[in-house]
Formats: structure tokens, sequence, C-alpha cells
């Protein structure tokens, strides 16, 4: 009789064993899974931050973006402002000489205007002078600058084209008799050493 019932304490300890080491092994889950739901909630919050930072990173370029564009509008409205104040004197003194003169209207301006055209401009004068009736006579026009026009503007390629439209007051023989007539005029720019030049003016 002593002997079974040591047999069945035996057994009651085994079984009190064999759950206490179940326990253990389902804490240790629960610690394994916690520590994994853990990780991905870090994982997830880290990979959040990221995107808020490419996001905030995102806004300031485009900040960035709106604050060079007024800049850069700013830039281009003065440029365009600059090119029609000098199409505008550049048309007058050009377009008013007289036989007493001297060329000086054409002379006069080759600081404002681009190498290839200072070039033109000292062949014409050879060439007037040269060819020049002294016998002529009086011959003077007076020109004046009635509106400007501003046909083709680039900042960025550094060319620019303006339409000058002018009231020319023409005299032959007196400065007494004259005629009015009006007459446009295109002055073609260019930008050389970031400094605005007139490269060419035609009258139409």
């Amino acid at each position: 009789m002593k002997y079974k019932r040591v047999q069945f304490i035996a057994l009651i300890l085994a079984v009190i064993a064999l759950a206490g080491l179940g326990c253990k092994k389902a804490d240790n889950a629960n610690i394994n899974i916690n520590s994994a739901l853990g990780d991905n909630k870090n994982i997830a919050v880290s990979g959040s931050n990221k995107n808020i930072s490419n996001t905030n990173a995102s806004i300031g370029g485009q900040a960035n973006a709106n604050t060079a564009n007024p800049q850069q509008a700013n830039a281009a409205s003065r440029g365009k402002s600059d090119v029609e104040k000098i199409a505008r004197f550049f048309t007058e003194f050009f377009g008013s000489f007289s036989t007493d003169s001297n060329y000086g209207n054409v002379t006069g301006l080759k600081i404002y205007m681009t190498q290839n055209m200072q070039k033109w401009a000292d062949g014409f004068v050879a060439d007037a002078k040269k060819n020049k009736n002294n016998a002529a006579g009086y011959f003077g026009v007076t020109t004046k600058a009635v509106s400007v026009k501003t046909d083709s503007f680039s900042e960025e390629q550094g060319k620019a084209e303006v339409t000058v439209s002018c009231q020319r007051r023409e005299a032959t023989g007196t400065s007494t008799n004259a005629r009015i007539y009006y007459q446009d005029m295109t002055v073609s720019f260019l930008k050389e050493k970031g400094v605005w030049k007139v490269n060419e003016a035609k009258w139409k």
C-alpha cells in the first residue's frame, strides 16, 4: 500500500513539473511575440519618419523653387526694361543726322554696339566719307521715338529684339524746308560679357 502511495505522489509531482515547463514555454513564446511586435512597430515608425523627412524635403524644394522664380522674373523684367530704354535712345540718336554732323550719329553710338556692329560702323563711315558729295547742299533728319515694343526677349540666350516706332522730320536745302513722316526701326540685341549691346539696327 505504501509503495502505491509513493508512486501516486511521484506521478503528481511529474505532472506539476511538466505543467511548469509548459508555462515557461508559453511565457517565452509571448515574450518573443511581443518582441517581434515591438520591432515591427519600430520599423513602421522609422519608415514613417523617413516619409515625413522626404515630404519636408519636397516641400523645402518647392519653397526654394518658388523663391527662385520671382527672382528670375524680376531679372527678366529689368533686362527687358533696359533693352527698351537703350533701343529708344539708340534709334533717336542713330536716326538724327545732317550733312554737317560728320557721322557722329554712328560713331557716337559705338559704345552701345557689339564688336561686330562696331566693325560695320567703321566700314559704313569710311565708305560714306569716301563717297560724300560736298556740292549736294544741306540735308538733315531728326528722329523722335513714339513707342517701343519688345518683340522677343530671352535672358538665358542673351538675345532680344525691339521695334521702335518713330516720327521723323526731314529737311532739304534749309532746316525750314521739311517734311514729316513715320518709320519703324528694328533693333536687335546680344549680350556681350553680361551687358546688352545693339547687334543690328534696320529701318523698315
